[in-house]
């Protein structure tokens, strides 16, 4: 059987004008408070949470008690002008791309995808890879990290940055061989999987707060029967039929999770009774609920939605054949 791996298939990378506009306000605005930022931004862009988002976690701020704090990197990168040098900006992006290949799994896999062709670093796409991977390939081009060659239909890294990228694909690399890492983050998605599905039964408390019989009848299915195929039992207003709900914590990059063979028959036999609430985490132990994805009836609406979902066989259960443990003699 196999796991599969799901995200959206639209761009969910912000562009660099977003990154900048963003980088103007927090230069020019005397006040950090979140709100302010925020409204500031959203006055001449859209998608602030995934802008500020990679400013974390491109260690350029951080965001503490609805503050936004500026760091050692950004400020480096703010000129005497009124608005931020285009150019020490980039190559801070490029620097933060880069590092936070050890932090964010898409950045990763983008990275172990280039390869060293003589005295060249090249990125060659499969059809599949260039939707993929399509926010992150523009965001690299607008950056000058890399150039498209029309001639041979790859992406080259501009000779001025092959070393650091270099540097970045060993990293990627030496992280994907280490257990000891593998099971840190296997601990840690564990770890915050239970804080969303905490999340989400308060969520749930709040929508059903006028039948406080419901609220009451809501119970966490996951710490009962890990095999049930949903996380949270739930109920609908006025019907009082039941509403099972799989939690995914996801990153608001792609939305992109694990879903089990278990979830997934699970999904298609409860049809529209069963539901995805795909969380956006934001930090140690802190979700989006503004932008929580209640999902119906997922088995049709992602798994068999290739239009807007993409889906990655990850994981095989492998046996021996019955017969492979007869001795031969």
């Amino acid at each position: 059987m196999n796991d599969y791996s799901l995200n959206r298939s639209n761009n969910s990378t912000p562009n660099l004008s977003k990154l900048m506009i963003l980088a103007d306000v927090l230069q020019t605005s005397d006040l950090t408070h979140v709100d302010f930022i925020k409204r500031k931004y959203e006055n001449l862009a859209v998608d602030y949470q995934l802008s500020i988002s990679f400013f974390e976690l491109f260690g350029l701020v951080s965001v503490k008690d609805n503050k936004i704090n500026l760091k050692k990197k950004f400020l480096n990168a703010i000129s005497d002008s009124p608005s931020v040098d285009a150019g020490k900006f980039k190559l801070v992006i490029i620097d933060g791309l880069l590092s936070a290949s050890t932090h964010s799994l898409a950045i990763a896999e983008f990275l172990g995808l280039f390869d060293r062709v003589g005295s060249d670093m090249v990125l060659r796409l499969t059809t599949d890879e260039r939707l993929r991977y399509s926010d992150l390939r523009n965001l690299s081009v607008e950056l000058g990290l890399i150039n498209y060659d029309s001639n041979t239909d790859t992406y080259v890294v501009a000779h001025n940055f092959i070393e650091k990228v270099d540097d970045a694909v060993e990293q990627v690399n030496k992280h994907a061989l280490s257990a000891k890492r593998l099971a840190e983050i296997l601990a840690n998605q564990e770890i915050i999987g239970a804080e969303a599905e905490l999340c989400v039964i308060g969520y749930e408390r709040e929508r059903l707060v006028s039948d406080p019989g419901l609220v009451t009848a809501i119970e966490h299915k996951a710490l009962v029967d890990v095999a049930a195929g949903y996380d949270v039992l739930s109920w609908e207003i006025g019907t009082n039929t039941e509403r099972f709900i799989e939690v995914k914590a996801v990153s608001i990059n792609d939305y992109g999770f694990m879903w089990t063979i278990n979830e997934i028959d699970c999904a298609k036999r409860l049809g529209k009774r069963y539901f995805l609430y795909l969380l956006p985490v934001i930090g140690a132990g802190k979700f989006d609920l503004t932008k929580l994805n209640m999902v119906q009836d997922p088995f049709n609406n992602v798994f068999m939605n290739e239009k807007e979902w993409t889906k990655h066989e990850k994981v095989y259960t492998i046996s021996k054949a019955s017969n492979s443990y007869e001795k031969k003699y």
